[in-house]
């Protein structure tokens, strides 16, 4: 998501608008060449919900009314002559928010992407590089498989990747309990920096104490809101269980 605010959009909610803007099936036609008065009376004159999705081929604009009570709503595209009703879960982007829009988890990088993640806790930086690779084998039968595989070490040592995923997993894992946001004050408790293998960027997320058993979770220096302390305190167990 680019705005209003910069940040990586839930991904359920992301699908499920993109899949309601091209190949739509109108259940009715209610106006053709309306009339201002008619698209007035659509909720069409003002639209409720506006989208714009441009593709590579084409650009594709729609305007919705409110839904009403059963579900429907007034449908056209942007410069078009008709107005159709269709049920307004086929249209997601007519009811999202951006509440729903905003991940549901603080972030959650695939492993595969990663050429390391370093997690710094209590005063000290424990770092962890990942090595990817990607190998098609071929069946009997000519069928071909991808798969892909990864490869960690701690203090240059390899461990096991079934060892390493359970830290790898509960920090992904770590949710965004509300949007809420502060100003951080203080030092962050815990600090998870991921380094990605095709352009060795970063992404940098911190976790600051806050109240009612949460951190302030800070995402490249932005806040996103609040995770539970219970999250965060599972990151640090799988963390000890790599150590001991």
């Amino acid at each position: 998501m680019t705005a209003p605010i910069e940040c990586y959009a839930n991904e359920k909610e992301s699908s499920l608008i993109t899949g309601g803007i091209r190949g739509l099936f109108a259940d009715s036609v209610v106006y053709v060449n309306p009339s201002e008065e008619q698209l007035s009376s659509a909720g069409l004159s003002e639209p409720y919900a506006h989208v714009k999705a441009t593709y590579s081929d084409a650009t594709v604009e729609l305007l919705a009314s409110k839904p009403n009570s059963e579900g429907t709503v007034n449908l056209m595209v942007s410069g078009g002559n008709v107005v159709y009703t269709i049920k307004a879960e086929k249209v997601s982007w007519v009811n999202t928010s951006y509440e729903k829009l905003i991940s549901e988890y603080a972030l959650n990088p695939k492993m595969t992407a990663l050429s390391n993640m370093t997690v710094t806790y209590g005063g000290k930086e424990y770092s962890f590089d990942l090595s990817s690779k990607t190998v098609l084998t071929t069946d009997d039968q000519g069928s071909e498989t991808e798969s892909t595989t990864t490869v960690v070490y701690y203090n240059g040592n390899e461990i096991q990747t079934e060892k390493f995923s359970p830290l790898f997993d509960d920090a992904g894992l770590i949710e965004l309990a509300d949007a809420k946001t502060e100003t951080p004050s203080g030092s962050p408790e815990m600090k998870i920096t991921y380094t990605y293998s095709d352009d060795n960027s970063t992404d940098t997320l911190e976790f600051y104490p806050s109240a009612d058993s949460r951190y302030l979770a800070v995402l490249n220096g932005r806040a996103e809101g609040h995770s539970r302390k219970s999250d965060v305190t599972r990151v640090v167990g799988a963390l000890n269980d790599i150590l001991n």
